[in-house]
C-alpha cells in the first residue's frame, strides 16, 4: 500500500497529532504548539467528516468565508497560516500532490489598540481573589504579570529561591536577568511565601495555565468585570502601563519581561496614535497575540 494508500485509512485526528509531533521536535514552544493545533481543529470540525487529503478549492472558499463571519481579520490570518503551513507538511511528505491553500490569499492585518485593565478595575479584580493561600497565590501571579511584563509560563517556571522580597531571578536565552521587586509586591510576595502551598522548588508548584484562568474566571465574574481577562490582557496592561510611565521603545522591545517599572524613557504617551505608533515599533499588537496564550 503506498503512502496514499496508508493516509486514506488515518483520521484527520491522527495527522494532527502527526504534526504535533514534528512541532515538538523543531523545538516549538508549548504555547505556540497549542496555538497551531486549536487553528487546526477549526479546520477539521469545519470540514466535519470530510478528509484533509479530499479538502478542494470550494471546502477552502467556504472555510475563508466562515472565518471573516466569525473571526477578526488578524485571527483569520493567523488561522490560515497554520492550516497553510500543515499542509505544505503533508505535500513536502507526498501525502498529496500540492498545497491547494497556497492560492488564498491573506487579508490585510489591521491595527486594534489591545484591551487592557484599567487601574480601577485591576484593583477590584485583586481584591474578588479569594482569602485562601490559593486565592493569595492567584493575587500574586496577576501582579508578577502586570507589574514585570514577564509571560505567564515564565512565572509559573519561576524557581522558589529566586523570589524574595527584594528581587526575582530567572533566565531568558540562557542569559540571567533581574527584576527589582517594588513596595506594592513585597508583602503578597512574604505572605505566599509563608503560605501551605508555596512549593519547594517552583514558587508556583502544581499550578497549570488553565488552573490559573479557571479561577481568574471567577473572580472576574465576582469583581462585575465585562472584558475577557487573559494572558495577553495582563501583559499588554503592563505594556500599556510601562509606555505610559516613558519607558523606551528600546526597552520594551529588548527588555519586556524584566524592564522595572519606574523607568525613564523617551516617549510618553499622549494620545492613541502615539500608542498605536509604539506598539508598531515594539511588533506587539491584536496580530502577535499568539506569544501570550
Amino acid at each position: 500500500m503506498g503512502v496514499i494508500g496508508r493516509l486514506k485509512l488515518m483520521n484527520n485526528e491522527d495527522l494532527i497529532e502527526m504534526y504535533l509531533e514534528k512541532l515538538i521536535d523543531s523545538e516549538k514552544s508549548k504555547t505556540l504548539c497549542e496555538a497551531i493545533i486549536n487553528d487546526l481543529n477549526t479546520f477539521r470540525e469545519f470540514i466535519l467528516e470530510k478528509k484533509f487529503i479530499d479538502v478542494d478549492r470550494e471546502n477552502l472558499i467556504k472555510f475563508v468565508e466562515y472565518l471573516k463571519d466569525n473571526f477578526s481579520n488578524n485571527t483569520v490570518i493567523k488561522k490560515l497560516n497554520s492550516c497553510r503551513a500543515f499542509f505544505s507538511y503533508l505535500n513536502e511528505k507526498g501525502f498529496i500532490n500540492e498545497n491547494i491553500l497556497k492560492e488564498i490569499k491573506n487579508l490585510k492585518k489591521s491595527f486594534s489598540i489591545p484591551e487592557v485593565l484599567t487601574y480601577e478595575e485591576l484593583e477590584i479584580l485583586l481584591s474578588s481573589c479569594e482569602t485562601s493561600d490559593k486565592g493569595l497565590r492567584d493575587k500574586l501571579v496577576i501582579s508578577l504579570m502586570v507589574a514585570t511584563g514577564m509571560q505567564l509560563n515564565k512565572i509559573l517556571e519561576l524557581e522558589t529561591s529566586s523570589v524574595d522580597e527584594n528581587i526575582i531571578i530567572f533566565e531568558k536565552n540562557n542569559k540571567k536577568y533581574i527584576i527589582k521587586v517594588e513596595e506594592n509586591l513585597r508583602n503578597i510576595i512574604a505572605s505566599y511565601k509563608n503560605s501551605k502551598i508555596c512549593g519547594k522548588n517552583k514558587l508556583f508548584e502544581g499550578l497549570s495555565r488553565q488552573n490559573f484562568f479557571a479561577r481568574i474566571k471567577k473572580c472576574q465574574e465576582k469583581a462585575g468585570i465585562k472584558k475577557k481577562i487573559n494572558p495577553a490582557m495582563l501583559r499588554n496592561t503592563s505594556l500599556f502601563n510601562f509606555i505610559e510611565e516613558g519607558v523606551s521603545v528600546k526597552e520594551l522591545k529588548e527588555k519586556l519581561d524584566y524592564v522595572n517599572i519606574g523607568s525613564t524613557g523617551i516617549y510618553k504617551v499622549r494620545n492613541k496614535s502615539d500608542i498605536k505608533r509604539i506598539y508598531e515599533k515594539i511588533g506587539i499588537g491584536d496580530w502577535d497575540v499568539s506569544e501570550f496564550n
